[in-house]
């Protein structure tokens, strides 16, 4: 519902006074705050004086607008002689600051809640601006009336006692402010304590985690290095006990040849422990060596069956080895393979009493691996503890647990195994229903294969987007800017001063710089951003200031690409640094709108400029109109197919040279594949796998178009 309150004729400039008192009393009596009631009269008589200076208006109409976020205060302007083009001129001039004089309309903008351009029908503009009443407020039909009444009642004041209304005004702000200032002062003072603190609980956990580390390296290097002296004596005691048994030097009575048996079976599990803890600190202390070969899945099935016959105790449970068929043979150390298979063979025996356990292999074809699966009907494992299983010497509470003896080192080695032929071992697991273990080897073992597989976030990073200079005398900041910036491809260097600023400067030639304003016993940066400005070698260099001055018209005039006030926020550092010139565009072309999330949130963090696009039409316009680098295009979508978009796209000399990423749900034959080969820089599955996984193919992809 719409209630009119009040419409003021103009006739004359006289009336900007009028709006302006007008719209103060008329926020009053709605039940706004002085301050608020300071912001629409304010907002009111800037929109008002821009519009006059450029051509003058009709009408100004206070309305009061029922919604369902509250009741709203609505000002419409009519300009009809201003077309709406000339106001967004007038904004985007605001917005660069290349005039004072036309900032009114945008002061207007940001002072109130709602701000629209419309075309009248008539010709010309309708200004529209709104700001909704305090939260609870409300204004029914019978209150917009009286208070429409009552303003009909008043008369207008004169200039003088309006310019008294608006000092006053002035002085509530200015008091506001002070008070305000005080309170950023106290909670600056109270942040500083805390960043002190944080920086020296920081230090600590440093310094702890480096004696940590080398306690784990001496550990490692300890065991690694002592498995002669620990296998000796162990071996020694199973050779005699072997001789004893064999009654080499004479007979045994039937309680001697009891008691040797024992020896030798708690020294067959010492030397089984041993060797797994051996193992385990070779893998981290980089000593253990792989010896790839070629290996026929089916002839390691079968020993393994041979392996594994002796340890089914009970007929209760039946092993089952499925038949491998058309599985290419692998290239990769058999024993490592075999050894992780045992593992979990002998876990899914010592926890299945009753059931099956299945063993089987399958191709997956986009990872280029093979998947060993080793699935039995146990008695399961809690989602919670699926993970906690994988670290050492973890063993689960059950009952079937006391009746087994372990070491609980036998999965995290089998995981380490896998990392390092470049593979994973995952659990899928429902407690009660028994438990599935995949461990995916690669087909083709290659050196180094271990290092690609580091947890998703901890993946070196090339230093793809050069140095980022950071000018400020806060070193908690600066440590700030560099968690902020991790993983994004910049190389976070920090300045204290601006005598190290110009040395840096002197040296490199860095991608952008981050300029504080304010420095303790030095100018301020004003003058340095002039100079930055001024030389012939540092003026193209990107320069956003972030400083606790709110003087962005100055940082703009001075040469700055964009200004933020302290504190900044991650998100919008990076969408800062990510429009900068020389950022790279990756262009979505797909009609699903969860794929075009998911891509976008896959490159958070990387150099490129995310752009969208909902259709093949849409594509092919914005990939003329952005010029993106990158290109991921969908197969599979309505009107014009991807097959389509990417013709197109490689006919036009405009887009030819574009590389194309295809990320698709569509499953590809043949056929198909080696036609897209011809055009597209890569293909991508949807359904790939994890997140992790996706995020490594996607950036191997873009990796891969870079260095051409």
């Amino acid at each position: 519902m719409i209630n009119d309150i009040l419409r003021i004729k103009f006739l004359s400039e006289r009336d900007m006074v009028l709006a302006r008192q007008r719209a103060g009393e008329i926020a009053g009596l709605m039940g706004f705050a002085p301050h608020d009631q300071t912001r629409v009269s304010t907002a009111v008589s800037e929109a008002v004086r821009d519009c006059v200076h450029q051509g003058g208006l009709d009408e100004v109409a206070f309305l009061a607008r029922d919604t369902n976020q509250g009741t709203l205060l609505e000002i419409h302007i009519a300009a009809p002689r201003i077309e709406p083009s000339r106001l967004d001129s007038m904004l985007e001039k605001a917005g660069a600051l290349e005039d004072p004089l036309l900032s009114g309309m945008a002061a207007a903008k940001r002072l109130m809640d709602e701000f629209v351009v419309e075309a009248s029908a008539g010709g010309g503009s309708t200004i529209i601006l709104g700001r909704y009443l305090p939260q609870g407020v409300r204004c029914s039909a019978a209150d917009t009336k009286k208070i429409a009444d009552q303003i009909a009642k008043r008369e207008p004041r004169d200039t003088v006692e309006e310019m008294r209304q608006q000092n006053q005004e002035l002085v509530v702000i200015l008091e506001e402010v002070r008070k305000r200032q005080e309170e950023l002062i106290e909670l600056n003072r109270e942040l500083e304590d805390t960043n002190r603190g944080v920086l020296a609980l920081h230090v600590e956990l440093e310094q702890r985690s480096e004696q940590l580390r080398r306690a784990n390296e001496l550990k490692t290097r300890f065991i690694s290095e002592m498995s002669h002296e620990f296998r000796t004596p162990i071996n020694s005691i199973l050779s005699l006990c072997q001789i004893l048994l064999a009654r080499v030097d004479g007979d045994l009575t039937s309680e001697q040849e009891k008691q040797i048996g024992y020896i030798k079976k708690s020294a067959d599990d010492l030397s089984n422990l041993v060797n797994d803890l051996l193992d385990l600190a070779k893998i981290e202390a980089g000593k253990i060596e792989v010896h790839p070969s070629e290996v026929d899945i089916g002839d390691l099935f079968g020993a393994l069956k041979g392996a594994m016959r002796p340890l089914m105790t009970t007929e209760a449970v039946r092993l089952i080895f499925e038949e491998p068929s058309g599985l290419p043979t692998l290239f990769t150390d058999e024993a490592k393979v075999a050894q992780i298979l045992r593992n979990l063979l002998s876990n899914a025996i010592k926890f299945t009493e009753h059931g099956e356990i299945r063993v089987s292999a399958a191709m997956d074809s986009y990872r280029e691996m093979i998947v060993f699966s080793v699935a039995d009907t146990g008695i399961g494992i809690s989602r919670a503890d699926q993970e906690m299983i994988f670290q050492e010497f973890i063993q689960l509470r059950s009952p079937i647990q006391k009746k087994v003896k372990g070491t609980g080192l036998g999965l995290p080695l089998s995981r380490k195994l896998a990392e390092l032929l470049g593979g994973t071992l995952t659990c899928k697991s429902r407690e009660g229903e028994g438990s599935t273990f995949l461990a995916a080897i690669p087909i083709r073992y290659e050196e180094g294969a271990a290092r690609k597989q580091m947890p998703p976030g901890q993946e070196e990073r090339k230093d793809e987007r050069g140095a980022l200079l950071v000018i400020e005398d806060d070193p908690d900041q600066v440590m700030i800017y560099r968690k902020f910036l991790q993983d994004t491809g910049f190389r976070v260097v920090g300045a204290a001063t601006l005598s190290e600023a110009r040395d840096f400067l002197s040296r490199e030639r860095p991608a952008a710089i981050i300029l504080d304003i304010l420095f303790r016993g030095e100018p301020d940066g004003w003058d340095f951003l002039s100079e930055l400005k001024g030389a012939e070698a540092t003026k193209d260099i990107p320069v956003l200031v972030v400083t606790i001055l709110e003087d962005r018209q100055k940082g703009m005039v001075l040469g700055a690409c964009d200004f933020c006030v302290k504190p900044i926020e991650r998100a919008d550092l990076l969408s800062k640094l990510n429009k900068l010139p020389g950022a790279k565009k990756l262009l979505i072309i797909d009609d699903e709108e969860v794929s075009r999330y998911i891509l976008r949130g896959l490159l958070a963090g990387t150099s490129y400029v995310v752009i969208e696009a909902r259709s093949g039409e849409e594509g092919l316009a914005k990939a003329v109109g952005e010029k993106p680098d990158v290109i991921t295009l969908d197969l599979v979508m309505p009107e014009m197919s991807g097959f389509e978009v990417l013709t197109r796209l490689k006919a036009d000399p405009r887009t030819a040279h574009i590389p194309v990423i295809i990320v698709t749900s569509k499953i590809l034959d043949e056929e198909q594949r080696r036609e897209l080969a011809k055009s597209a820089a890569g293909v991508m599955s949807k359904h790939a796998g994890s997140r992790e996984q996706t995020i490594r193919q996607l950036r191997k992809e873009l990796e891969k178009i870079a260095e051409r």
